[in-house]
């Protein structure tokens, strides 16, 4: 059991990493970016939280926690590894039911953000 809380934990860095570079680099027009575009990207994703909206671009950000990035690792990294994991006391996490799918969110749009 905490072998895969373990495998949890780093999956879920290691997804964000992984999707962000990819991120970074999938603009045909740009090719690989240079580190002042990365930068000035990375800044512009954070600012007022862009990178949680759906649609990055508008002046009008609708579509909160829709982004590519937040349902991305959400699916792939929490969701998918955690179906089908046993109830176990031990590991005293208490009812994670009780939070549901507003704490597996609020942690991915931390990591996220840390990651930018």
């Amino acid at each position: 059991a905490s072998q895969r809380l373990c495998t949890w934990h780093s999956n879920f860095g290691s997804t964000a990493v992984t999707l962000i570079a990819h991120f970074l680099v999938s603009d045909p027009k740009i090719g690989m970016p240079s580190l002042e575009q990365v930068k000035e990207l990375c800044s512009d994703l954070l600012k007022g939280f862009t990178f949680l909206y759906l649609n990055q671009d508008s002046e009008k950000p609708v579509g909160i926690f829709q982004s590519c990035f937040i349902l991305y690792l959400l699916g792939h990294a929490h969701m998918h590894s955690c179906a089908g994991v046993p109830d176990i006391p031990e590991l005293k996490i208490g009812g994670p039911k009780e939070v549901g799918i507003k704490g597996a969110l609020a942690l991915t749009c931390a990591v996220v953000c840390i990651m930018f």
